[in-house]
């Protein structure tokens, strides 16, 4: 063996053998020294030692678990305390060599900590493209003093890429997670309008976050956006789980339904708490107070309407009823009366229809109940008004004969002057063709007591 290669070979075996014995006095309490390993390592990670001593900070590692299997099988302190020397001797050496190479490798080292920054370590995938990226920085150690700018690019570009993937993760992951779910369920055939405003708005995030990663004022509304569409189509997507006969328009309204009373309910709780507070201030706050009850009663009203709507359209199905509101008034819109032609007489088909409507009158407590006769276009003005006006009749005496008698009733016909579609169709004429029952409740929150939505929907 010639003298060159025996000290390339000596020169190997220096660069890898341990290091020099670390000391700690046999007196050293071991769970202590246990402590102060971990803590070292902890320490080194975060200033990327991880990466610029991995091979040194492993073998640290492996002593700290060594060190702790001895102390949980009560091995000789002295034989924790040699297993910790150890430990610290090759973090000791593991630091120093972290310091030489970090000016070398700062600007690589400063992009990777931002892709920390983001918790890309807590993402499955990103740890994993952390770690492809970590191992082949790794390669490069023993190179650094040779890198070229274009290699020390690349790496920067690879951990600003992993940066900007980890602020997505880490403010749409929510949206993401929920978007991929329910496109596994079909959302984007089953509630294609709402799928497709989610997924812009997913997209547009995405895109702002991009172009303001480190500005999270800049996409915060974005990124708000973006999680609030993918959880309504999440909402959407339940109710038409609920009732698979369930169309995307009337799930979409259903949805926004509930939201409005839960809405109302939290702002009527908040009007409660206010009262309470201002029925506690002195005299000259009575003004405000009255104001405060005043609010608390249209809350109450309000409150009281979404419930019976919401508790009004789970009784009829869809081809029998349509439930909405009309100012300070429910509407019943009866579809499937199904009056002989030219006939007035109720058909017995009708009467469970109507006694469902007489059971939501009763729930709300009305007032007053219009009941409203229209027609299509097939016929003259004058026949069709009395036709609508007769079947109005028909209805309001239905009422009347049973049971609620307590409430204004009253009927009328308005002929084909109010239609809702186009006469020149079949099915817009059989749109016309209705009974609209307007029920006006009795107001029931004047002293500014609450009332509970859950009972009134009962």
């Amino acid at each position: 063996m010639n003298l060159a290669l025996v000290g390339s070979v000596l020169a190997f075996a220096a660069c890898s053998s341990r290091p020099p014995a670390y000391d700690i006095p046999a007196t050293a309490n071991p769970n202590d020294e246990i402590s102060k390993l971990e803590s070292g390592l902890n320490e080194l990670r975060t200033l990327n030692g991880d990466v610029l001593a991995k091979s040194d900070l492993d073998k640290a590692q492996d002593w700290l678990k060594e060190a702790r299997e001895d102390s949980s099988s009560n091995e000789d302190a002295e034989e924790i305390l040699d297993d910790v020397r150890k430990g610290q001797a090759y973090l000791l050496r593991a630091r120093q060599t972290a310091e030489q190479r970090t000016p070398k490798a700062q600007a690589i080292l400063t992009a990777r900590q931002a892709a920390l920054a983001t918790g890309v370590r807590e993402h499955a995938k990103l740890q994993r493209d952390l770690a492809n990226i970590d191992e082949d920085f790794v390669d490069e150690m023993d190179d650094l003093d040779d890198m070229k700018p274009r290699e020390v690019s690349d790496f920067q570009k690879r951990y600003l890429d992993l940066e900007l993937a980890g602020v997505q993760e880490k403010q749409l992951g929510h949206a993401r997670s929920l978007m991929r779910g329910l496109k596994s369920e079909d959302a984007d055939i089953k509630a294609p309008k709402t799928y497709r405003q989610a997924d812009v708005d997913l997209k547009s995030a995405e895109n702002f976050v991009m172009a303001k990663r480190t500005d999270s004022q800049g996409y915060s509304a974005d990124v708000t956006r973006a999680n609030e569409s993918a959880e309504f189509l999440a909402a959407v997507m339940a109710e038409m789980k609920k009732d698979r006969k369930l169309s995307e328009e009337s799930a979409i309204a259903l949805v926004q339904q509930k939201r409005q009373i839960t809405e109302l309910q939290s702002g009527l709780a908040k009007t409660q708490a206010d009262r309470e507070a201002a029925r506690g201030q002195i005299a000259q706050r009575e003004g405000q107070l009255s104001a405060k009850e005043r609010e608390l009663a249209a809350a109450n009203e309000s409150v009281r309407m979404q419930a019976a709507i919401e508790a009004a359209r789970q009784e009829f199905k869809g081809n029998e009823a349509e439930v909405f509101q009309q100012g300070n008034k429910l509407v019943v819109r009866l579809k499937s009366l199904q009056f002989s032609s030219g006939r007035s007489e109720l058909p017995a088909a009708g009467i469970a229809i109507l006694g469902k409507v007489k059971g939501v009158a009763e729930k709300l407590g009305p007032d007053a109940i219009v009941v409203e006769g229209h027609t299509d276009s097939v016929g003259s003005k004058a026949v069709n008004m009395e036709l609508s006006s007769d079947r109005a009749k028909t209805v309001s005496d239905y009422f009347s004969a049973n049971g609620l008698e307590t409430a204004r009733i009253e009927s009328v016909g308005y002929g084909f002057d109010r239609p809702i579609a186009s006469n020149k169709t079949k099915s817009g004429r059989a749109q016309n063709r209705r009974v609209d029952v307007v029920i006006t409740p009795k107001p029931s929150a004047a002293s500014g007591e609450a009332v509970d939505p859950a009972v009134q929907a009962r």
